[in-house]
């Protein structure tokens, strides 16, 4: 019997959105880790965006189509600050859409992504090699109980 839907309606909308628009975005965080090696508690979605105008462009459109609207400022600074993010919602359904991530740049995960599910979408992931070198990267102490479950599922 499958176990419950790892996102809610609404963030799966948002994912369906941003893939009909074309948004060049990975999936990380808490979902990268299930994905890679086995769930933990998390009270958001965390998207890594490709910090580029059209990128942007095309973000802003599906957040609009979401009903969420995004301002010219919000969109300049997606597409032009090396460290912008937008939270949406509220946990435990909020979604964190961040234009960085420490320890890898967007292009090289973009080229390294695995293709996986979540919640029945085909989504973008964050490659393990990748969900590692950002988890060393931060440091936080969570990141470290998360590289445990890391090494514990490919200690080479």
């Amino acid at each position: 019997m499958p176990g419950p839907d790892p996102i809610s309606d609404d963030l799966r909308e948002l994912i369906e959105l941003f893939r009909l628009q074309n948004v060049e975005f990975l999936v990380v965080g808490a979902h990268a880790l299930a994905f890679h090696s086995r769930p933990r508690f998390t009270e958001d979605l965390d998207l890594f965006v490709r910090r580029s105008p059209e990128n942007v462009r095309r973000l802003r459109q599906a957040l609009e189509a979401f009903g969420f609207a995004l301002t010219d400022d919000a969109e300049a600074k997606l597409a032009d600050d090396p460290r912008a993010m937008i939270v949406l919602g509220r946990k435990p359904y909020q979604v964190d859409i961040l234009n960085f991530l420490d320890g890898v740049e967007f292009e090289g995960a973009w080229l390294r992504r695995v293709i996986g599910r979540l919640s029945n979408l085909e989504v973008g992931y964050l490659s393990f090699e990748d969900l590692v070198a950002t988890k060393q990267a931060t440091n936080r102490p969570k990141d470290q109980s998360d590289l445990k479950l890391l090494r514990e599922q490919n200690p080479g």
